[in-house]
């Protein structure tokens, strides 16, 4: 007779089997069973731990990489706004904003700061006299290249000393990583942000 303790089936998660970066338990049953349990009805816990623990390497690697890529004088807000002008080309302050997801006026401010040292030019859209776009200029393009250059350096050297299996771990992690960061803010997002602003950040909690 088998035990109960025999029957209880063995799961592991599986990233990916059920879409994109999915992570589901791939079960199977106990002594006597080789079919596989359903595993879209069992969806894996993530741990509480493992949020702060991915928070923080996100939080240290963007410091680093804004110490060794960006140059002085040029914030994070900044820099981030003239590399999605890079990639999707000329756009207006509305569709800078969504891309960016920051509210419109916060984009105006950055885009006028980028248009005063020059980085950033306003063009009229050809279609429509009414609209105007922003596009990096010559000056933005070298900026936004020499940050890319820079940044991408200091990621390949620190991976140079990876394992094979570490590296393919990372490559599969990445799509994962991007959907995480374009997801939208929750209602519970938003309030947990700006409860946040009134309570003073202790120092070194990074």
């Amino acid at each position: 007779m088998v035990s109960s303790q025999e029957s209880v089936a063995h799961c592991r998660p599986i990233v990916g089997v059920a879409g994109p970066g999915a992570v589901v338990a791939s079960c199977h049953g106990g002594i006597g069973s080789s079919a596989p349990v359903d595993s879209k009805a069992m969806t894996a816990q993530v741990p509480a731990e493992m949020g702060g623990a991915l928070r923080l390497a996100v939080l240290r690697l963007s410091r680093r990489l804004r110490q060794v890529a960006s140059p002085g004088g040029v914030t994070l807000s900044q820099m981030s706004a003239m590399t999605v002008v890079a990639r999707h080309g000329e756009v207006t302050l509305g569709e800078l904003a969504a891309l960016e997801r920051v509210a419109p006026p916060s984009m105006t401010r950055i885009a006028a700061r980028l248009e005063e040292n020059g980085w950033l030019e306003r063009r009229s859209d050809p279609g429509d006299r009414r609209v105007t776009r922003v596009a990096l200029s010559q000056s933005g393009m070298e900026l936004v290249e020499g940050n890319r250059r820079r940044g991408d350096a200091f990621i390949s050297a620190r991976m140079a000393g990876l394992s094979q299996d570490e590296i393919e771990i990372l490559g599969r992690a990445i799509p994962i990583l991007e959907r995480i960061a374009s997801q939208d803010l929750t209602s519970a997002d938003a309030q947990s942000a700006s409860s946040s602003k009134s309570v003073p950040s202790p120092k070194n909690s990074l």
